[in-house]
């Protein structure tokens, strides 16, 4: 018997302890009575009720019996990236709004052109991949809502299969075009509010100074009458001039009870030296903050989504993920657009048909991190991996101590 690699332990307030699987999924509270009964150097050396507790929920294991799971679970992620395309398209910079704290350069001219389009289409068909997920980015990518479209409807007459999700600031997000995007199999939503009606205006405001948080609100109380199946997240960007308190009042009041809607609570981020904000507050911090306060208040957590549910794979450490640019060309994030971080679509997809296998895709050195069901090793490119696991670590014990509390 072996005490499972993806164990992440956390010592609570009350002396006790939280155990969380990764590989499992599962989270575990023990009291301070049976963390007594509890040996962390040899698990035989645990009472008998502790052992059987551990044990039925794979936290106490075989090594045979976690390398079978493991096995499963790698094998699921690899098939998933080889049969799928994840494509963040962003068709420009361009945004309708003035936020202070963005890092992009808003004033490009650069811009998707059917020329373009059509080029990537035939890429695609030429790896024999019928899956693709589509990611539209910005800018703001509503902007281009009919661009867009011919894009897609190009997609689906070729018999592609399309699933995705949208970043977007939400001002443009009427029924109508809510309802043609859920048509190409654009179901999952991020969009921001921050905070109460004063705030957001004061920092998502139009490029011409107008308002916009009653548009955006009215845009996602029309959308929650819609009974189709969507997720929606709202992103609440912290900074000093946020009131999150006063917004949460409106979210509980329209989005409490549909469980299509999340929240998710954000520092602001200084991603660019020009950014005319910084950061106030850590995840820690915030977690301290919030996260009690939103499980009070039965408002679903994005950040439980994330951690415990699902992966934390950056969105470009695919093979087969990749970022069609305004100029044409292929990069590799959304924060980073350094022009010698870019590629030509040939090149980029000359290159996976070559890569395609899944011997490639198993990052063996990451094994042995706690996180590694999690991600399997595919973590940010931009930041130096160690430095970012171990932040990623404190973080999600951060955000267990005080959800499971």
């Amino acid at each position: 018997m072996i005490y499972s690699k993806y164990n992440i332990y956390v010592r609570t307030k009350s002396n006790g302890l939280l155990i969380y699987n990764t590989l499992y999924g599962r989270v575990i509270k023990l009291t301070e009575e049976y963390y007594n009964q509890l040996d962390l150097t040899n698990p035989e050396n645990c009472s008998k009720e502790v052992l059987a507790f551990l044990s039925s929920n794979n936290m106490i294991t075989t090594e045979e019996s976690e390398n079978e799971r493991l096995n499963f679970a790698e094998t699921r992620f690899v098939n998933k990236i080889n049969s799928t395309l994840f494509i963040t398209l962003i068709p420009s910079f361009k945004c309708n709004f003035n936020c202070p704290y963005c890092y992009e350069n808003h004033a490009s001219k650069d811009m998707l052109n059917q020329n373009n389009y059509n080029n990537i289409v035939d890429e695609i068909i030429s790896t024999n991949i019928k899956n693709v997920n589509i990611h539209l980015f910005g800018g703001e990518p509503l902007l281009f809502i009919n661009d867009i479209c011919i894009f897609l409807d190009k997609l689906k007459e070729k018999d592609f299969e399309i699933t995705g999700g949208i970043t977007t600031n939400g001002y443009l997000l009427n029924e109508e075009v809510f309802n043609k995007l859920l048509e190409y199999g654009i179901t999952s939503f991020q969009i921001t509010i921050d905070g109460n009606k004063e705030s957001h205006n004061k920092t998502r405001k139009l490029l011409n100074g107008g308002e916009t948080y009653s548009t955006i609100l009215q845009n996602l109380i029309n959308i929650s009458h819609d009974d189709s199946k969507f997720n929606i997240v709202v992103r609440c960007n912290l900074d000093s001039l946020t009131e999150v308190n006063e917004f949460l009042k409106d979210y509980i009041c329209y989005f409490n009870n549909d469980k299509r809607f999340s929240l998710l609570l954000y520092p602001v981020s200084n991603w660019n030296e020009s950014s005319n904000c910084e950061t106030l507050i850590s995840k820690e911090e915030l977690f301290k903050n919030y996260t009690k306060k939103l499980k009070d208040e039965h408002i679903k957590d994005s950040y439980l989504t994330t951690y415990i549910n699902g992966l934390l794979c950056c969105d470009f450490s695919f093979p087969t993920s990749f970022a069609l640019l305004p100029n044409g060309k292929v990069g590799f994030c959304t924060i980073d657009f350094s022009k010698d971080k870019q590629i030509e679509v040939n090149d980029y997809f000359s290159n996976l048909k070559s890569n395609l296998n899944q011997k490639s895709l198993i990052i063996d050195e990451c094994k042995t991190c706690p996180l590694y069901p999690k991600c399997f090793g595919y973590g940010c490119k931009k930041r130096d991996k160690s430095n970012h696991c171990d932040s990623l670590l404190n973080n999600v014990k951060a955000f267990l101590l005080e959800y499971f509390l």
